[in-house]
């Protein structure tokens, strides 16, 4: 599980920089090594990287003062990608719907080899979507997830089992705390040691490998949602506005493909 604790500092790191940075992904694509086309970490992030690298010319080519030609390149590869997105969300900008159709596509890809055929049980039942339910944000379904498998009602009976099993060192791990993980308020992303710490209290140990692959979508996820509403701040897009454009996105691309 080692490449899974190197997203999850990746991750880490980036929550505390501005969503729309062009250039992370190639960054955690070089810090990876040499990637593997049968770890779906590293399929995700090289596709992310290429993105990365598309954004990198297109906006070289309108500094440059050729906007036709990166009008042209842009228009070739989007097609009716950026209709499809101004139709859920308005305003819009063209590199968002770049960024989050690229990423959308490959959890499908992703996705549908996990289950090895296409999902025939509607949209509920992919894992992609169960998280971007805009009942809650996605590290709230995780939550859900976490006390459904150690059977705590709520985030106080979670506390509570949480103060006997797990330790996170240096920090008390209180009511208020699991709340401000769940709903991400400000400054209060979960970070990747606090789930390790957190998941560890779990018995079942393939329980405990699935809520850590769980938390890294869920973060991920989170981070769609997150850059989805700073591109479009002038709207006031909330963030179940946004996830629910992800996941009507996402359902036209795996659900409906």
């Amino acid at each position: 599980m080692a490449f899974v604790a190197q997203i999850g500092k990746a991750l880490d790191e980036v929550a505390g920089r501005p969503a729309a940075d062009a250039g992370e992904w190639e960054l955690l694509e070089a810090g990876l090594g040499p990637l593997s086309e049968d770890n779906p970490i590293h399929v995700f992030v090289r596709e992310m990287a290429k993105v990365d690298a598309l954004i990198a010319e297109v906006t070289a080519l309108s500094q440059q003062g050729r906007a036709v030609e990166a009008e042209g390149k842009v228009s070739h590869l989007l097609k009716g990608v950026i209709g499809a997105w101004e139709v859920l969300v308005p305003g819009i900008p063209r590199r968002t719907c770049l960024l989050l159709d690229s990423t959308l596509r490959t959890l499908g890809t992703l996705e549908r080899a996990f289950k090895g055929s296409k999902n025939t049980q509607g949209p509920s039942a992919t894992a992609v979507l169960a998280l971007l339910d805009s009942s809650r944000k996605p590290l709230g379904h995780w939550f859900d997830e976490l006390r459904r498998a150690v059977k705590c009602r709520d985030n106080l009976a979670l506390e509570k089992y949480l103060s006997r099993t797990a330790v996170i060192p240096g920090k008390t791990i209180s009511h208020d705390r699991l709340k401000a993980w769940a709903s991400v308020q400000p400054k209060s992303v979960m970070p990747y040691a606090a789930m390790e710490a957190v998941v560890a209290a779990v018995p079942d140990a393939s329980k405990r490998a699935y809520l850590q692959s769980r938390f890294l979508l869920a973060r991920g996820l989170t981070f769609l949602a997150d850059f989805l509403r700073s591109s479009t701040e002038q709207s006031g897009l909330s963030w179940q506005a946004a996830q629910f454009a992800l996941a009507e996105r996402y359902k036209k691309l795996f659900i409906n493909s």
